[in-house]
């Protein structure tokens, strides 16, 4: 508590200041959370976007890409490495842990023809757009 200010007051201002932060720095207040929170880039093209997430560290077996009504969701975990025999750690600065990235499409994408490759710590995602004039694909109820 700070001298003089009443509690009620104390928890309203630091709920105000993490909003805020929130707000203007999403980036360093989730890893000043500890929660991973990779960097992305979504680039659009005539017939195809093309999200390319940062993941160095990640294997390909630790994620997941899945894409939903029109919302694309990247999922994995991060793993740090075993600690060795004799080391001693005198600084982590680096983040591990899970990590969940969703962003919504502005269009429609051919589900049915995205491709996904990680590479040097790169996960690119390859999302075809529906050709004009092309009807989505209805998937018959079994």
């Amino acid at each position: 508590m700070v001298k003089g200010l009443p509690v009620r007051d104390w928890d309203q201002l630091q709920e105000r200041l993490q909003r805020t932060l929130e707000e203007w720095f999403p980036a360093f207040w989730a890893s000043a959370r500890g929660t991973l929170s990779p960097a992305l880039d979504l680039v659009e093209r005539e017939d195809a976007y093309i999200v390319r997430v940062e993941l160095p560290g990640v294997r390909k077996e630790e994620i997941r890409v899945m894409l939903k009504d029109n919302v694309l969701t990247i999922q994995g975990e991060k793993r740090q490495q075993s600690e060795q025999k004799g080391e001693t750690h005198h600084r982590i600065e680096r983040l591990y842990g899970s990590f969940s990235r969703s962003l919504t499409l502005p269009e429609e994408v051919d589900a049915s023809a995205v491709t996904a490759k990680l590479e040097h710590g790169v996960l690119e995602i390859m999302l075809p757009k529906l050709r004009p004039g092309v009807a989505p694909k209805e998937v018959p109820i079994q």
